[in-house]
């Protein structure tokens, strides 16, 4: 920094030095020198934006909003396009971020009209939306954050947090059903829509709904759907509604294993990996409640009847490592990794479970397969 400095003594005005001052102001967290460079800068050059646009960061980040929306208003008229069809992404950035600070200085009202006037010109526009429904909401004008929210859901039926943000003149939670029933009509294989009725009803009703994504889940093969559900457990009559339920999925899976035959299968039997992932998923659910031994039953179901599934392995490691036997869980990991050894994540975690059990040497020869020797 003093280098800097004295450097600046002999020739003030040169733009490297104060480039690189600046970069080390901020690495230091210098934050007023930082913006006092930045505005030397933009003084020096100031038909160049982006010095404009640093300076505008460094107010940001010393707390000077109104002034870094003043100076970002003056960078947006320098990057102003003459015709609509020249503009670009970065102008379209600029926008958005004299948005966000406008939302950081409480001036709602100026944000609103500011996404409204300058929409055509941004790409972005999931987050210009974003930023509109938190004015709208901050502004307490929930009509017109709902009509956002419903272009935001009509592009994305996942995001939960639209959900959230919904408001409703009654019942919060019996709207929010209605309308979850409504998006699963028009969003048929969103999952969000028929998620979120879980946490909102309990009784036969929760145990009608979880019996169905339950099921769909299984029959897809989907390996994260005991996580999907994982918090659904809080509750323990949910957890035990789901338990009945899954139970009732595996006798019907082994039932109809048992009786269907090559010559009599057809296009509308189930698929057979259904068994497989209710057994997966009854051993996720066993090791949850803590009971190991259902959980390695299960597991080895699994593996017994898909010897080749990565999962079921690695998962198998996970429950012996909740039982603290940490050497049969490295060997239950490093043979998951036997089974697809180009994938580096399984590689990371069998290293990772060696190195848990002490096993230095094996975990050094799995990690040196993803790793390269710096030559000097």
């Amino acid at each position: 920094m003093k280098c800097y400095v004295n450097a600046l003594k002999i020739d003030k005005d040169n733009i490297q030095i104060l480039r690189d001052l600046a970069t080390l102001q901020v690495q230091l967290r210098d934050l007023e020198g930082f913006r006092d460079t930045r505005y030397r800068l933009a003084v020096l050059r100031p038909s160049q934006r982006s010095h404009w646009l640093a300076y505008a960061v460094a107010l940001h980040l010393q707390g000077e909003l109104p002034l870094a929306i003043k100076v970002m208003e003056e960078c947006r008229k320098l990057a102003h396009p003459e015709k609509r069809e020249d503009c670009d992404v970065e102008y379209g950035e600029y926008i958005l971020y004299q948005l966000e600070l406008m939302m950081e200085a409480g001036s709602f009202p100026e944000a609103i009209e500011h996404s409204l006037r300058y929409e055509s010109y941004v790409f972005d526009n999931v987050s210009l939306l974003e930023n509109r429904v938190k004015a709208y909401l901050a502004s307490g004008k929930k009509k017109e954050a709902n009509e956002v929210l419903f272009t935001l859901l009509d592009r994305n039926a996942e995001n939960w947090k639209y959900y959230q943000d919904l408001s409703f003149p009654t019942d919060s939670a019996e709207n929010l059903l209605e309308f979850c029933k409504e998006m699963q009509k028009s969003k048929p294989s969103a999952r969000t829509p028929k998620k979120i009725p879980l946490t909102l009803t309990q009784g036969d009703e929760f145990r009608i709904l979880v019996r169905s994504y339950l099921t769909q889940g299984l029959q897809k093969g989907l390996p994260a759907l005991f996580n999907d559900i994982k918090l659904l457990y809080k509750e323990p009559s949910k957890a035990s509604i789901i338990e009945e339920e899954v139970f009732k999925i595996l006798d019907m899976e082994k039932s109809r294993s048992s009786q269907v035959s090559p010559q009599t299968s057809s296009d509308e039997d189930l698929p057979a990996s259904t068994l497989l992932w209710t057994y997966y998923f009854l051993a996720q659910h066993s090791d949850q409640k803590r009971d190991y031994i259902k959980a390695l039953e299960y597991v080895d179901l699994a593996i017994e009847h898909t010897p080749t599934l990565v999962e079921s392995y690695s998962f198998k490691a996970k429950i012996y490592k909740h039982m603290n036997r940490l050497v049969e869980a490295a060997d239950c990991m490093d043979e998951a990794q036997s089974l697809d050894t180009s994938d580096r994540f399984i590689n990371y975690k069998t290293g990772k479970y060696l190195l848990r059990a002490n096993l230095v040497d094996r975990a050094e020869t799995i990690l040196a397969k993803f790793t390269r020797v710096c030559e000097l």
